[in-house]
């Protein structure tokens, strides 16, 4: 009789244990599926002065904000037509299924010219498989006090 009790509880904590491991091996899926962004490349009026290369004209292309798939990498393209002497500085929040994105002109002299250029941002993010994702862009310009909302864009699986 005793040895049936040891061999039940035996089986139990057997049981207990495989399905902890179990578990843990989920969380570790989920943690390394979480959304991420591994890269931002900054082009267009980020790639040199614009006082000194001679932009003087309006750009033709204008605001935009979409995204392409490259092998496993959403590329999230955001081109902002802005004031040439704008400084824009970006950050990146990641919530869950949405990303927030707060570009602000951190400009302090200068900062008006009779220019307009593209600043463009491109975000590179991996482990969007599998999700929809909401992608929100946040613009704090020159001399203004609050970031508004600039522009939103959903991902769906």
């Amino acid at each position: 009789m005793k040895t049936k009790s040891i061999i039940a509880l035996m089986t139990l904590i057997t049981l207990l244990i495989v399905s902890c491991s179990k578990n843990d091996d989920t969380d570790k899926q989920l943690i390394t599926k979480t959304l991420t962004l591994s890269e931002t490349t900054y082009k267009g009026c980020f790639t040199d002065n614009p006082m000194d290369s001679g932009k003087n004209s309006l750009s033709q292309s204008g605001d935009s904000l979409y995204y392409t798939i490259a092998n496993d990498t959403l590329l999230l393209h955001l081109i902002v037509n802005y004031n040439c002497c704008g400084s824009l500085n970006d950050s990146v929040a990641i919530e869950d299924e949405n990303v927030r994105i707060y570009i602000r002109d951190t400009c302090t002299e200068n900062c008006i010219c009779y220019c307009m250029c593209d600043f463009e941002f491109e975000y590179a993010f991996i482990n969007f498989a599998g999700s929809n994702h909401h992608f929100y862009v946040y613009l704090q310009g020159y001399e203004q006090d609050t970031f508004t909302l600039w522009g939103d864009l959903e991902y769906r699986e």
